[in-house]
C-alpha cells in the first residue's frame, strides 16, 4: 500500500470511520443517512475500495473526500470490507484510529436476498435448493488458506461474519466498533442513527429522508445507469464547483433519484421456492458463527 502522503495535512483528509458492511444488510441506507448529517462528509461514490485494491494510490484515495466543506467528519462504506478474504490489517496499519460500524442480518435470510440480487442480474441459474447445497460443500471442503472468496457470488462467505469480526476487535478493540443488529435497524432506525452520533461524538440527527434503498427492483437499462453512475466519481475540482454552487449533496440526491426512481422498473421479487429442509441446512450450518455474532452486538450496545 503505497503511503507517499502526509495525511496531517488538512487538504489530505481521509475517512474517519467507514461502514464497513454487511453485504445485503442495509449498508446502502445507512449511507444515504449519514450523508444528511451536517457534520459527516460521505464519500459520494459509497465504496472507495481501496483498501481491497492495491492500484489505489493514497493521493487518489484522499482525493475522494476533497469535496468536503470542512465536515467534522469524513466516511465512506464499504461492505467489502467484510467479506471473508479482506485483509483488515491493511486499513489498521494506515487508520489505527478510525471507528467501525457495521449492520449485520440473520445470515440465511442474508444468502436469500443475494441469491434473488443474482438472479435478477442474471448471474445465477441454479435453484436455491441447489445452490445451498454446492455452496455449503464447497465452503466446507477447503481450509482457510485455500478458500477464494468471489464477492459477487460468495453466498456462504459472505455471512460468517464472526472470523473478520473478530479480527477488527482484535485490531481496534471494542471502543472503536459499533455493530448493529439489520432488524433493529429496520424497525427503528432513528434510535440506531442516534447511536451512530453519539458513537461518532456528534449531535443527534435532525429530521431525515428515510427511504429504503437498494430494494428489489431491475434496472430499465444497464448502459445508461453505469453512465449515470461515473457522477459519484467526478475529478475533485469538478466535484467541488458543483457543491459550491448547487450544495453539498447535489451529486447524492441526483444518485439518489436515479436509484429509487428514473432508473428502476417495478419491484421485482423471485418465487424461488425454497425446500424447508435445505433451508434448515442452511440456517444450522450457520449457528454457531450467529450466536458469537449476537454476543458480540450485545456487549456494543453495552459498550456504547
Amino acid at each position: 500500500m503505497n503511503l507517499e502522503i502526509d495525511l496531517q495535512k488538512k487538504d489530505n483528509r481521509v475517512a474517519d470511520f467507514i461502514v464497513i458492511g454487511a453485504q445485503k444488510s442495509g449498508t446502502t441506507s445507512l449511507f444515504r443517512y449519514l450523508e444528511q448529517h451536517p457534520d459527516i462528509y460521505m464519500f459520494p461514490g459509497k465504496e472507495t475500495y481501496y483498501f481491497s485494491n492495491e492500484r489505489i494510490s493514497l493521493e487518489e484515495y484522499s482525493s475522494f473526500f476533497s469535496g468536503n466543506g470542512n465536515e467534522k467528519l469524513l466516511g465512506e462504506a464499504s461492505p467489502q470490507y467484510m467479506y471473508p478474504n479482506f485483509d483488515a490489517t491493511k486499513m489498521h496499519d494506515l487508520l489505527p484510529n478510525i471507528k467501525l460500524i457495521a449492520i449485520l442480518r440473520n445470515p440465511t435470510e442474508r444468502f436469500v436476498s443475494h441469491f434473488k440480487m443474482n438472479l435478477r442480474r442474471a448471474k445465477e441459474s441454479r435453484s436455491i435448493s441447489s445452490c445451498i447445497r454446492e455452496e455449503i460443500s464447497r465452503y466446507t471442503s477447503l481450509s482457510h488458506d485455500d478458500y477464494i472468496s468471489d464477492s459477487e457470488m460468495d453466498y456462504i462467505g459472505n455471512g460468517v461474519y464472526g472470523k473478520i469480526i473478530k479480527k477488527y476487535i482484535s485490531l481496534y478493540g471494542d471502543s472503536k466498533i459499533k455493530i448493529f443488529h439489520f432488524d433493529d435497524f429496520k424497525r427503528d432506525t432513528y434510535f440506531v442513527l442516534d447511536e451512530i452520533s453519539s458513537f461518532l461524538n456528534l449531535k443527534p440527527f435532525k429530521k431525515i429522508i428515510l427511504e429504503k434503498h437498494n430494494v428489489s427492483k431491475q434496472r430499465k437499462n444497464i448502459t445508461l445507469y453505469n453512465l449515470v453512475t461515473k457522477l459519484s466519481t467526478l475529478s475533485p475540482f469538478l466535484n467541488s464547483i458543483i457543491k459550491k454552487i448547487f450544495g453539498k449533496n447535489f451529486i447524492s440526491k441526483i444518485m439518489f433519484n436515479w436509484e429509487t426512481k428514473w432508473s428502476m422498473s417495478k419491484n421485482t421479487d423471485f418465487d424461488i421456492n425454497i425446500n424447508e429442509d435445505e433451508l434448515k441446512k442452511l440456517s444450522d450450518f450457520y449457528e454457531e458463527d450467529w450466536k458469537y455474532c449476537k454476543s458480540l452486538m450485545k456487549r456494543s450496545q453495552r459498550n456504547g
